[in-house]
């Protein structure tokens, strides 16, 4: 008797009622015994060993599961697992699977998967209406060689999309990235993210606000606070905005853009409206333009277009190039500055309407002039000034302890050599026809106290320039961005 009601049972289960439509409630395909108990639950039926269920498209099998018939729910034990034909499985202990808005809850040990991606999590809810599945615990996902982890998220399974909001970390053969919220395409592999990033590989970091990446190539945006921190030099740079083209190892920043580079015996900083970074055949290249400036201990220069070959340690300016040096001005068409092996200033070389001067007042400067000039260092001091071609010198003599001429000599040649000890000119020593004209100062004509095409930069004001924008990231600076 108890078998026929069982039999009656599966058959008013699966044969659909008058007004309800094919599939519409759950189907019991298989369990080895149903019962059920009308005094606990008369709505409830138990199912025990070999449990399948059937649901629309999908399949379920499980040890044990209660079917509740009103309500068209499912509660499932034991060795669940689902699947579906758009190549969706899940597999977990505990399942609540409910039919009429086509949900499922499942617990403990949880795995999800769709294609090639693998979810685990202690709990997931699955929406086969909207294709959803959205967890609120820690989870884990694997995708070919990418893993990510995350406390909260959603996955939608036709953009094959995540939508992942914390203690986000999504890590594949090239790239770490670590945010607080992340949107990313498993087919594209591009990655959105806010609040507090951090992306790194072997050779640099980056922390930003927000941004995007392109996993696949490196290519990144990257906006707010943005660092980049060059782990194999030690260089940062810092900005508001910036683009990374990883194929061609390239970035653009801008917006407050700062370097810091860091020395045996100093550290250099450079700023420019923009900077670019080019990293190729183990030769670095950093370019900032327009208004480009850098500042070390020693020296203080700017210019609107600015070329750093950190490989070869040289600095090229361009347009309107000016370098001081303690009192020291120098100014050309284009300036190279050379470093040593030891990151100290090895030699700096002037070409075309190259000048040094230095101001005794603000009516009166020293002067040198020449086609070409060389400055050569030693121990980061300058030491000595090689002019050649169409030099000139106008060199004023002063009152002794007093910033006031008591005459002018004038020095025409072709070479001239200058030679600096703690930061004053020494000597200067002429060659090749030179003529010299001495004059007291009161027999000086104004016209005449300054060199054709001698101008006069004021270092204070590019020193104010990069202070301040050294001070914006002072914290930064001071601190390793590493976490």
């Amino acid at each position: 008797m108890q078998r026929f009601l069982a039999f009656l049972l599966i058959i008013y289960l699966i044969i659909p009622l008058g007004g309800v439509r094919a599939q519409s409630k759950i189907e019991i395909i298989n369990a080895d015994e149903i019962s059920f108990n009308q005094k606990l639950n008369k709505n409830r039926q138990v199912l025990r060993g070999n449990v399948k269920t059937k649901h629309k498209n999908r399949i379920m099998t499980c040890d044990s599961a209660y079917y509740y018939l009103n309500e068209n729910k499912i509660e499932a034990f034991n060795k669940i697992y689902i699947w579906e034909e758009d190549k969706i499985t899940i597999r977990g202990e505990y399942l609540i699977y409910h039919g009429n808005e086509q949900l499922a809850e499942i617990e403990q040990k949880v795995i999800f998967t769709h294609k090639d991606m693998r979810l685990s999590s202690r709990k997931v809810l699955y929406n086969f209406t909207s294709k959803k599945a959205s967890f609120n615990q820690q989870a884990y996902i694997e995708q070919n060689q990418k893993s990510i982890s995350s406390k909260e998220g959603v996955y939608d399974i036709q953009e094959e999309k995540f939508n992942f909001y914390k203690e986000v970390i999504l890590i594949d053969h090239m790239d770490t990235l670590i945010a607080d919220s992340v949107f990313y395409s498993l087919k594209t592999e591009e990655a959105t993210f806010s609040s507090n990033a951090t992306l790194k590989n072997e050779s640099m970091q980056i922390n930003a606000e927000s941004g995007w990446v392109n996993q696949s190539n490196g290519d990144a945006t990257l906006q707010g606070k943005v660092q980049i921190h060059h782990l194999i030099d030690g260089a940062k740079l810092f900005s508001d905005h910036c683009r990374i083209h990883g194929e061609k190892n390239t970035s653009i920043s801008y917006g407050n853009a700062l370097i810091q580079i860091p020395r045996k015996q100093d550290t250099l900083y450079l700023i420019g409206d923009t900077l670019h970074y080019t990293e190729h055949n183990d030769i670095a290249i950093f370019t900032a333009g327009p208004m480009a400036a850098f500042q070390s201990k020693e020296i203080i220069g700017s210019c609107d277009s600015l070329l750093y070959n950190k490989s070869q340690k040289e600095m090229s300016l361009f347009f309107l190039p000016a370098i001081w040096i303690n009192e020291f001005l120098l100014t050309a068409d284009t300036i190279t500055v050379k470093l040593e092996p030891g990151d100290f200033v090895k030699e700096i070389e002037l070409n075309k309407n190259a000048f040094i001067s230095s101001k005794l007042n603000n009516q009166q400067f020293n002067q040198i002039k020449g086609e070409e000039m060389n400055a050569r260092f030693f121990s980061n001091k300058l030491s000595n000034i090689e002019v050649d071609g169409n030099g000139e010198s106008l060199y004023y003599v002063e009152e002794e302890n007093q910033n006031t001429a008591r005459g002018a000599n004038k020095v025409i040649c072709s070479h001239m050599n200058i030679s600096i000890y703690n930061n004053e000119i020494k000597s200067i020593t002429f060659y090749e026809n030179s003529d010299a004209v001495i004059k007291p100062i009161e027999q000086v004509n104004p016209e005449d106290m300054q060199l054709k095409n001698f101008i006069w930069y004021e270092k204070q004001k590019t020193s104010l320039i990069i202070d301040k924008r050294v001070n914006k990231y002072k914290d930064l600076l001071e601190r390793n961005i590493l976490p």
